[in-house]
């Protein structure tokens, strides 16, 4: 069993967490949440395509607040990372989905599922839970600059990716790259440092530090996402440092396929803060995702009645 066991689980709501659920027990506890009114808005600016989808690493922000209400402030790794479903952000008719996270303490399995009212449950992600301690190393950036010498600005980056991102989902400021992608650097930037909403901010600019790679594969400008991954390793729960951020890739060399290499992120202090370890990047076809979402049309039904030319209303012609 993970340590914590006897860890008291707080009853206030927990952002990107919820509530602890009736249908907790000793092993298994389970959080429930509907996403605030302001957070959804906020992941609506995450769009594949044109299409508003919860963006993957929410379920990391889900499992850091997980962690620290069970284990405190500690590092952490999701290991055997599996997305199995979409969780769509666009259906306004059926309201926000309701999300389950559980989380079985003897297996240290984490899984996350949704449904909207009158579904079934559907389960988008399972990973393991390792609690561990690891110190940050230090990202020596001017020698990266100096050896990535290919650039993509912001402008060229989202004019171009296929994703209509919106919002701190579209703060890539500059890409650097080198040898068809052998090493990518991406540098993250926003106006203001978050301090209210940090988990907010955490979710967004862990994605966009994901965006440069895919400048760099086969994209031929279609809708992108990260189709697989082997870990996610957070390196430290502190997330103050949120104003500018670095990410250093290495091993696209061309390919989809980042594994076996490391993605790292580093904050304005150049510490590591996220290990993200084999991702493999997925595409659709141009069009293809917003084809398959239900076009729901409203019509407004007024009765009133009829009447026949030359009669009264109400009498029928003999």
């Amino acid at each position: 069993p993970l340590p914590g066991a006897g860890a008291v689980q707080p009853t206030s709501r927990t952002p990107f967490l919820g509530v602890p659920s009736a249908a907790s027990s000793d092993d298994e506890l389970q959080w429930e949440q509907q996403f605030a009114a302001h957070e959804l808005v906020f992941l609506q600016d995450h769009r594949v395509g044109r299409v508003a989808l919860l963006p993957g690493t929410c379920y990391i922000e889900m499992a850091r607040a997980m962690v620290r209400v069970v284990h405190g402030d500690t590092a952490f790794a999701l290991a055997a990372v599996k997305f199995t479903t979409i969780m769509f952000l666009d259906d306004e008719l059926d309201g926000a989905p309701t999300v389950c996270l559980g989380f079985q303490r003897s297996s240290g399995m984490l899984t996350i599922t949704s449904r909207r009212e009158g579904t079934t449950w559907d389960t988008h992600g399972a990973m393991d839970l390792q609690v561990k301690s690891e110190e940050p190393e230090q990202l020596d950036l001017s020698a990266v600059q100096a050896r990535c010498d290919e650039h993509v600005s912001a402008g060229q980056f989202y004019g171009s990716c296929g994703n209509d991102y919106q919002g701190e989902f579209q703060a890539l400021q500059d890409g650097w790259g080198r040898g068809a992608g052998v090493e990518v650097l991406s540098k993250v930037a926003y106006g203001h440092t978050e301090t209210r909403s940090v988990h907010m901010r955490s979710c967004a600019w862990l994605d966009v530090c994901l965006h440069a790679p895919y400048w760099w594969s086969d994209h031929r400008c279609r809708p992108f996402y990260i189709a697989s991954v082997s870990s996610y390793a957070i390196r430290t729960m502190e997330c103050s440092r949120n104003q500018v951020m670095w990410s250093l890739m290495q091993g696209l060399n061309g390919s989809d396929d980042l594994q076996p290499d490391v993605l790292k992120y580093h904050s304005d202090d150049l510490r590591c803060r996220v290990d993200i370890n084999g991702s493999r990047l997925g595409f659709f076809d141009v069009g293809w995702l917003e084809a398959r979402r239900a076009q729901r049309h409203l019509y407004e039904v007024s009765w009133s009645f009829a009447q026949t030319e030359g009669a009264p209303l109400g009498e029928r012609a003999a």
